[in-house]
């Protein structure tokens, strides 16, 4: 197992706190809490990758390096 560092694009960031924005203002601050922050999870689980899975993983993002960048959004 691998560990790696994840770190949000400063773009990728921006469009969560956009997509938090447009959820709350539809009357779902709950809502847009839970799923922005669901997504960031499963950004950072990216950190831990089992043997071999790391070529396939990185590979899919199009980047591989020692810190994975989230480019998920």
């Amino acid at each position: 197992m691998e560990i790696y560092t994840v770190e949000f694009a400063p773009k990728a960031q921006t469009q969560r706190v956009d997509l938090y924005r447009y959820i709350a203002e539809q009357g779902a601050i709950r809502n847009a809490f839970d799923y922005t922050e669901f997504i960031a999870a499963q950004c950072e689980s990216l950190r831990i990758l089992r043997t071999g899975e790391r070529a396939a993983t990185t590979s899919a993002l199009g980047f591989a390096s020692p810190t994975l960048l989230a480019r998920l959004w």
